[in-house]
């Protein structure tokens, strides 16, 4: 019916619906049971909620490392007195972290002993049966949008190849910016939340460059091989941080532009630095591909230095955090700010910030922002900032619509000087599908020009 894709939390009209559904036929099932006879009828007692004394857990189905993950998740004191919500509560902190394909459990009544046979409570086992989930999974993505063309996502996860607890992911982007990847991940052991990490990738993407000194537009080609090493801890299921090294040859033709001078340089640009780096970074959104609320942050700070060896000197940050806050059923609020800050004499053109579109790609993180208003990749520079806010609304159809307004621009400095901002308003309807959504935006930055018009189609990535 009315209920879709988004209707997870709906439960009371879900239950109303059965009901519904029930009194309709009520009549023929009166007629089953008085067919079966009263004697078939069994009166089902209510649940007990009172606590229990647990005195002792069984794990069942799970090897002896996913039997130490449970309980080191689980999180209850055991022996002790435990209400069935505790245990309920507990069970789903434990599926929820991940891991396991299904958990089940119950409380099973133990012998009287003769600590137990007095005037006490009777002890009860927690048994748990669990699965861990298989060790692979291939997944395939494929998007389209009318500013990047298609786009073709292979993404191939092993479990536990390098022990317990390890994910191995190795990826494939194809389109207008390509990336392959290759990235591993350790725990330190499975009780832990710190653990080790690496990869290596190759990128290779285009970016369009405007200048009033030049009367088109020029195409800049990039490539970027880079090798990584982090440490990480885990804060909760919902956030990360992660501190580690960074290796990466770039090749860029041409190589920048400079904003000083309004000149291109000829020569290619091709230098091999290292860097350090620390990243925070947290989700907890309801849903990656329309969320209605939850909060999404990603903050890094990246230092090169010469003098210790890399072949470049400089500093870049990011800070972007948008949100989504319910004001209703089917209404909420949405936000967004984003700042990035490139600083020092050697700052590599692939950290440049490029402002404007609709569908920013998300190769490089952090270095491509959306804003209405603007074309493709139109202002560039050391430092970017947009700033956005909306109202969407979503239908039990799950049928969709957006209006925001933002504003933002790019260039050696920050700016709070509202004449130096680009300004933009923008308009989405759609659909979500089995695909993924699909939608049409309209965007300009004032009311009489004609707008700027784009298709989306799929999840983005």
């Amino acid at each position: 019916g009315d209920l879709g894709y988004f209707s997870f939390d709906h439960s009371d009209e879900w239950v109303a619906k059965g009901v519904h559904a029930a009194m309709e036929v009520f009549d023929d099932l009166q007629n089953i049971v008085e067919q079966l006879g009263d004697d078939t009828r069994k009166k089902v007692p209510p649940p007990d909620m009172s606590s229990k004394l647990v005195t002792n857990l069984d794990i069942q189905g799970v090897s002896d490392s996913g039997e130490r993950m449970i309980r080191r998740k689980l999180e209850l004191n055991i022996p002790s007195m435990l209400f069935p919500g505790q245990i309920h509560e507990a069970i789903n902190n434990v599926y929820n972290g991940g891991g396991l394909e299904r958990i089940t459990y119950e409380l099973s009544a133990q012998t009287a002993s003769e600590e137990a046979s007095g005037t006490g409570p009777f002890p009860y086992t927690l048994i748990i049966d669990a699965k861990e989930k298989e060790n692979n999974m291939l997944g395939v993505g494929f998007r389209y949008d009318s500013k990047n063309s298609a786009s073709l996502l292979l993404k191939l996860s092993l479990q536990h190849r390098l022990g317990y607890g390890s994910t191995t992911w190795i990826g494939a982007r194809l389109g207008e910016q390509t990336r392959l990847n290759l990235e591993t991940y350790i725990p330190f052991n499975i009780e832990s939340p710190y653990g080790v990490g690496g990869g290596i990738s190759y990128t290779d993407f285009s970016v369009r460059l405007f200048t009033e000194a030049e009367p088109s537009v020029v195409r800049a080609d990039q490539q970027s091989y880079d090798a990584r090493l982090y440490v990480s801890r885990s804060i909760g299921s919902d956030a990360l941080i992660k501190t580690g090294l960074r290796g990466e040859h770039v090749i860029s033709d041409p190589p920048g532009f400079s904003s000083a001078n309004d000149n291109w340089e000829s020569s290619i640009f091709k230098k091999t630095f290292y860097s350090a780096e620390i990243i925070f970074q947290a989700d907890t959104r309801n849903h990656t591909s329309l969320p209605q609320q939850g909060l999404r942050t990603y903050l890094k700070a990246q230092f090169a230095e010469k003098t210790i060896g890399s072949g470049a000197t400089f500093r870049h940050f990011i800070a972007d955090t948008e949100f989504y806050q319910p004001l209703t059923h089917s209404l909420s609020l949405t936000g967004r700010m984003a700042v990035t800050r490139g600083s020092g004499p050697n700052l590599p053109p692939n950290y440049i910030t490029f402002v404007g579109g609709f569908y920013p790609p998300p190769v490089m993180t952090g270095r491509f922002l959306p804003l209405y208003g603007k074309q493709k990749q139109e202002l560039h520079g050391r430092s970017g900032q947009i700033l956005k806010a909306g109202l969407q609304w979503i239908s039990s159809e799950d049928v969709f619509f957006e209006i925001s307004g933002n504003s933002g621009t790019a260039g050696d400095n920050w700016t709070l000087n509202a004449e130096e901002l680009s300004y933009g308003l923008g308009l989405t309807a759609g659909v979500l599908t089995a695909i993924g959504p699909v939608s049409v935006t309209f965007a300009g930055d004032k009311f009489s020009a004609r707008p700027q018009v784009g298709l989306n189609i799929g999840i983005r990535f």
